[in-house]
C-alpha cells in the first residue's frame, strides 16, 4: 500500500509541472486529519482538479467522497489509489511516511481554494465525546448496521419526530437523567437492536455511556430559534400537568418578568459542552461538532428535514406501505400541525425578546450557523441518497 502512495504521489507532481502557472503555486494550510493526527487535503480541491480523495477514515476499509467531488463525475475514493480523468490519482497524505510528500500534495492546491475554505486546524476540532463515537458526515450511512441517535432539543419539533419514528418502529426514547441513561447502558440497549433510533435531550452524556469507537452512531437534530423556543416553553410548562418540569406558577407571570429570570439560556451550548459556563471557545467546538457529525433539521422546514432524516436511516417512504402511512398521518396535507403550542405572540422587537436574545446570544450564533449548514447539506443528503441506491 505504502508503494502505491509512493507512486500517487509522483503521479501528481507529474501533472502539477504540466499544469503549473504562477498564479496557482500557493500553500494552502488545510485541516489537521482527525483519524490520524495528520495533515489532510480538503474535498474541494478533489472538486477544483477532479482527484480522487481519500479520507482518514478510509484506512479503516469506509469508503467516501464529498458531494462536491461527485458532481464532476469522480469515483469513490478509497485507501487505494484510483486514476480520474485527469490521470491523477490522489491519496490522504497522512498514508505518506515522508513530510516532504505531503508537503508536495498540499502545494499544489490552487490559489483560488483558499477563498472558498478558509479553514485551520481548529475547523476540525469537535468536542472529544463526538470525535470517536459519532460518525463523521463524510462517510455516507450504513442504515442497516448503525444506530441513530436523535438529539431531543426541548420545544424544537422533538416530541413530533419521536412520535413519527416510534410509528415506523425506529424510535427508543432515553431520559437525559444520570439513572435513565445508565440503566439503557446496563441493558445493553444499542447491542441489542443496532438499527435503532435513540432519542435523548443528553447528546454527550448518552454517547460517552451508550457509544465509542468501536461502535459509533451518527447523530440527528432538530433546531429552532433559541428565543421561539424559550417563549414556547413558558407557555407551554404552564398546562403540561404531565410533564416532571410542570410549573404551574407561571400562569401568573408577564412573559418580560419571566425572561428577567428565567435560567434556561444558552441550553444548546451547555448540551453540548456538557458543562453549565460556556465561552466563545466552546462555541466555535460547538460549530465543528454539528458541522462535522449532526445531520440538522429546522423545526420550520420539519417535512423536508424529515425527508433527510429518512435518507440517512434508509427509509423508503414510497416503498414502505407502514412508513408512507406513518408520513401521511404526520405530514398530510388534510392533517393540522401536531403537538402545536398555541400561545401570545410575542414580537422580536419587544423587551421580553430583547432580553432572552441577549441571554441566549451563543444559542442564537449557533442557531444562525445552523440555517448556513441546512442549505449545504442538502448537497450531502442527495449524495448519500445517490451511494446507498446504487448499493
Amino acid at each position: 500500500v505504502l508503494s502505491s502512495m509512493i507512486n500517487s504521489s509522483l503521479n501528481l507532481r507529474r501533472y502539477n509541472t504540466s499544469h503549473r502557472t504562477n498564479d496557482r503555486r500557493q500553500l494552502l494550510k488545510m485541516p489537521t486529519g482527525e483519524e490520524h493526527g495528520s495533515t489532510m487535503v480538503h474535498p474541494a480541491a478533489a472538486a477544483a482538479f477532479g482527484i480522487t480523495l481519500a479520507h482518514p477514515d478510509a484506512a479503516h476499509g469506509a469508503t467516501m467522497v464529498h458531494p462536491a467531488a461527485a458532481k464532476h463525475g469522480n469515483t469513490i475514493a478509497h485507501h487505494s489509489t484510483r486514476t480520474t480523468s485527469h490521470g491523477t490519482t490522489m491519496a490522504h497524505p497522512g498514508f505518506l511516511r515522508s513530510k516532504n510528500q505531503q508537503a508536495k500534495i498540499l502545494n499544489s492546491i490552487p490559489k483560488k481554494i483558499r477563498s472558498w475554505f478558509k479553514m485551520t486546524e481548529a475547523s476540525f476540532s469537535v468536542f472529544p465525546w463526538a470525535k470517536d463515537s459519532l460518525h463523521s458526515l463524510f462517510i455516507a450511512p450504513e442504515p442497516s448496521k448503525e444506530a441513530f441517535l436523535f438529539w431531543h432539543i426541548p420545544k424544537s419539533g422533538g416530541s413530533t419526530i419521536k412520535q413519527l419514528y416510534r410509528c415506523m418502529g425506529k424510535t427508543v426514547s432515553v431520559n437525559s437523567y444520570p439513572e435513565d441513561i445508565m440503566k439503557a447502558k446496563n441493558m445493553g440497549l444499542v447491542s441489542s437492536a443496532p438499527d435503532i433510533m435513540i432519542s435523548s435531550s443528553n447528546p454527550s452524556m448518552v454517547v460517552e455511556n451508550l457509544f465509542g469507537s468501536s461502535q459509533k452512531t451518527r447523530a440527528l437534530a432538530m433546531f429552532r430559534h433559541p428565543v421561539e423556543r424559550l417563549i414556547s416553553k413558558f407557555y407551554y410548562l404552564q398546562t403540561a400537568t404531565w410533564e416532571r418540569s410542570y410549573r404551574p406558577e407561571w400562569k401568573d407571570m408577564d412573559v418580560h418578568e419571566w425572561a428577567k429570570t428565567s435560567g434556561d439560556n444558552d441550553h444548546m451550548m451547555k448540551k453540548l459542552a456538557g458543562k453549565e459556563r460556556v465561552n466563545k471557545k466552546d462555541l466555535e467546538l460547538a460549530k465543528n461538532t454539528i458541522k462535522m457529525r449532526f445531520v440538522v433539521g429546522l423545526m420550520h422546514e420539519m417535512e423536508d428535514s424529515v425527508k433527510r432524516f429518512n435518507v440517512v436511516m434508509g427509509i423508503n417512504e414510497k416503498s414502505c406501505a407502514r412508513s408512507n402511512i406513518c408520513m401521511d398521518t404526520f405530514f398530510g396535507a388534510h392533517l393540522e400541525k401536531k403537538n402545536s403550542n398555541p400561545h401570545p405572540k410575542v414580537e422580536r422587537d419587544s423587551p421580553a425578546w430583547q432580553l432572552l436574545a441577549e441571554k441566549n446570544r451563543f444559542d442564537i450564533e449557533l442557531y444562525d450557523y445552523v440555517l448556513q449548514l441546512y442549505e449545504e447539506q442538502k448537497e450531502l443528503i442527495d449524495f448519500y441518497s445517490n451511494s446507498m441506491s446504487t448499493k
